[in-house]
């Protein structure tokens, strides 16, 4: 017996590897096993069941399943490996199916009527966005899609000053929520002339890095698409809007021949420190409304 009254080193570690005896065939109840296997799961005709605790020993005790089954049993460490390797490869399988499914999913366009045209990318920051390449952006501008996108507009949502210094060719600057709500709402018919039928209009948006004011913006031209198409779910006026990752700074860096003019300004220049605040002042002030 061990006894409570400090002990040394010596009788507390024989106490705590003493072996206990084992109890009356306890059976062990394993839900979550038969939960998942639906207590009438067979691997290659073997019945799995919960069986009770192994060699007469607490100490050399684990839970394990028996198989039931007309071949010749295996060793039971052999047993153990074989059979959770079986059940391991069955869940792994039906996880894959999950996720193949959940992918699928997220690679429709808005309205859920069919998959995204350009390639998309994973983005930690935004992986609520589609998101796309420089590589990928500059195919759309040599032609590459041009048999299925009947209009692109890009958004550069820099200040005007970023925006005058260089941008990609045919962006439209807009950098306030009233002017994205007075361009894709109040002139939604004007966007859509010449788009021919079966073609997509898809949107582009950038600012400077893509990091917060062009991700910002196209979230909300989302949200607000949503809400004007409330009872039509999920039908939406823009299905097909696109990030450009790494903004227009990664652009120019990679593909100058677009931009015009071919140079960079950032947000935080020396010369614009007075513009910068202003132009973020005025960005703010309708969102406050």
């Amino acid at each position: 017996n061990c006894s409570l009254d400090s002990p040394s080193p010596f009788q507390a570690r024989r106490c705590l590897f003493k072996q206990s005896p084992a109890p009356n065939t306890k059976q062990l109840n394993l839900s979550t096993p038969n939960k998942l296997l639906k207590d009438s799961c067979r691997i290659e005709n073997k019945q799995i069941t919960p069986i009770s605790y192994r060699n007469g020993s607490l100490h050399n005790s684990f839970l394990d399943f028996s198989f039931d089954s007309n071949v010749k049993p295996m060793q039971a460490d052999e047993e153990d490996s074989s059979n959770m390797k079986e059940i391991h490869q069955m869940i792994m399988q039906s996880l894959e199916v999950e996720c193949d499914t959940s992918m699928a999913s997220t690679r429709l366009i808005g309205d859920r009527s069919c998959a995204h045209l350009l390639p998309c990318t994973t983005s930690v920051k935004h992986n609520d966005l589609s998101v796309i390449t420089t590589s990928t952006f500059k195919k759309v501008l040599d032609g590459a899609y041009d048999a299925q996108i009947g209009k692109l507009i890009i958004i550069d949502a820099r200040y005007p000053y970023e925006y005058e210094g260089g941008h990609i060719t045919q962006a439209k600057n807009v950098f306030t929520r009233e002017k994205l709500v007075d361009m894709f709402f109040e002139n939604r018919d004007k966007l859509f002339e010449g788009v021919e039928p079966g073609k997509r209009l898809i949107v582009v948006f950038h600012c400077e890095f893509s990091s917060e004011r062009g991700p910002g913006m196209l979230r909300f031209l989302r949200n607000q698409d949503r809400a004007a198409n409330k009872s039509s779910y999920p039908n939406l006026f823009y299905p097909e809007l696109y990030l450009l990752e790494g903004g227009y700074k990664a652009f120019y860096e990679s593909t100058i021949e677009y931009c015009e003019p071919r140079e960079y300004k950032p947000m935080l220049h020396q010369d614009h420190v007075q513009d910068l605040k202003h132009f973020r002042s005025k960005a703010k002030t309708w969102e406050a409304q």
